[in-house]
């Protein structure tokens, strides 16, 4: 895999957006306010989505994470892959641009909204969350990856500005998205939980895991719950694979039988925007997960370490003083 870039095996695929937890700082005359992902806070991150099972952690292609990635061992380096998602972002603003001159947003990018003085404070809020989440889905969908996501909040955003909208290819592309995410029902699978080791331990064992031809047929099995023609034999292969692992010799003190509950589409529904089709002729749809608990456990280690920052945003004036973590 040349310089850590997808292609992909197919295996448990997590797309982390967010690469890594935001210090905040004020000068010494405390006037002036700093921000900057700390990422000395990414390797926290990639230790805790590594004991829930991810086997590949792509993240955006970007120069000063691969710089970054050359300061952590080996082991956790490999198991990040870049993906580029330029493309992507210009199907997004293509799906998004009639919504976007319809509510008048005053400028929009994958970084920022900007809304005009005066703009509707509930509106902002929906068209940010169908932005953001429509760029995020489509990131999951175009790479196979499994995606953190709030459906909820999603569809609450489409039924409200589809309720305002009055251009018709605004309402079109809001009716074939909730099209989309009302395929989606959460479902409940057996899953591993492994138990808590110090992060050099975690990481042997998780190369021990990876070596086992039956964590592999698992790590597959998960993948497959995208795609829903496979669903039902997809979790029944899964129950199946969790419990022979969980009682091999080798692994039996090391892990646990846990429950998981993710969102997967029981269909693929078919579009009715264009720009859609290349896509779902995939007939993959990416499972939506939650990794909120190795998050909040990754960000309770990095700030019980306080390790030394690592700036993202360039380099921090050297009159900063952290605020403590």
């Amino acid at each position: 895999m040349k310089n850590n870039e997808a292609n992909f095996p197919i295996f448990n695929r997590i797309y982390l957006k967010e690469i890594g937890f935001f210090r905040f700082g004020k000068s010494r005359n405390g006037r002036t306010k700093a921000v900057s992902i700390d990422l000395s806070s990414f390797t926290f991150i990639i230790e805790e989505l590594i004991s829930v099972g991810a086997v590949d952690i792509a993240v955006n292609k970007d120069k000063i994470v691969k710089d970054y990635l050359k300061k952590i061992p080996d082991s956790l380096r490999k198991r990040i892959c870049f993906i580029n998602p330029t493309k992507i972002y210009k199907r997004a603003n293509l799906l998004f641009q009639p919504i976007a001159e319809e509510f008048e947003v005053d400028d929009y990018s994958p970084n920022f909204m900007r809304f005009k003085s005066g703009f509707s404070e509930k509106h902002g809020n929906a068209l940010s969350s169908l932005y953001f989440g429509l760029i995020d889905f489509l990131v999951g969908l175009e790479n196979g990856l499994q995606i953190e996501f709030n459906l909820k909040k999603f569809k609450d955003s489409i039924l409200m500005l589809r309720d305002s909208c009055k251009n018709q290819k605004s309402r079109v592309n809001l009716a074939t998205l909730l099209g989309l995410f009302q395929a989606y029902k959460p479902s409940e699978l057996d899953s591993l939980a492994l138990k808590s080791y110090a992060p050099e331990r975690l990481i042997s064992i998780f190369q021990e895991f990876v070596e086992d031809e039956t964590y592999r047929k698992l790590s597959k099995e998960t993948h497959l719950l995208g795609f829903p023609a496979f669903l039902n034999r997809t979790k029944i292969q899964i129950k199946r694979l969790v419990k022979r692992i969980a009682e091999k010799k080798r692994f039996k003190n090391l892990i646990k039988i846990a429950s998981k509950t993710i969102s997967v589409a029981t269909e693929v529904p078919v579009p009715d925007v264009d720009l859609l089709d290349p896509l779902l002729n995939k007939k993959f749809l990416p499972p939506i997960i939650s990794y909120k608990k190795a998050r909040d456990k990754a960000y309770e280690k990095w700030k019980s370490e306080n390790p030394d920052f690592q700036g993202y945003y360039g380099t921090i004036e050297k009159d900063i003083e952290w605020e403590e973590l």
